[in-house]
């Protein structure tokens, strides 16, 4: 039997509109944008027959799989699953970090 694999990417959050690095060491919540596309993500794949949803250890993630969490759909943490740690660059718009990064790197 082949098994397929749907990946997304979870809904927005304040700190993606506003183009700045998240990483895993900043748990944001999903603004009312985010919330609307995990909604309509919900919508679109509700009647889907899912085996399992995996999720990483962020809220974001969680937020934007909640209703089918809440709905009975076996889930698993995975911490692995977890954005990397982009460090000193958390927190700092992405051209800034990005530019941080390139220096670091040379």
């Amino acid at each position: 039997m082949i098994k397929k694999i749907y990946l997304t990417r979870h809904g927005e959050t304040d700190y993606n509109k506003r183009g700045v690095v998240q990483g895993s060491g900043i748990d944001a919540d999903l603004n009312d944008t985010g919330r609307t596309q995990a909604q309509a993500f919900y919508q679109a794949f509700k009647d889907h027959p899912f085996d399992k949803l995996y999720v990483s250890g962020l809220k974001r993630t969680h937020q934007s799989m909640e209703q089918f969490m809440n709905g009975g759909l076996t889930y698993e943490v995975l911490p692995d699953l977890n954005e990397i740690s982009w460090g000193v660059h958390e927190g700092v718009p992405i051209d800034e970090a990005g530019q941080a990064y390139y220096l670091d790197m040379i």
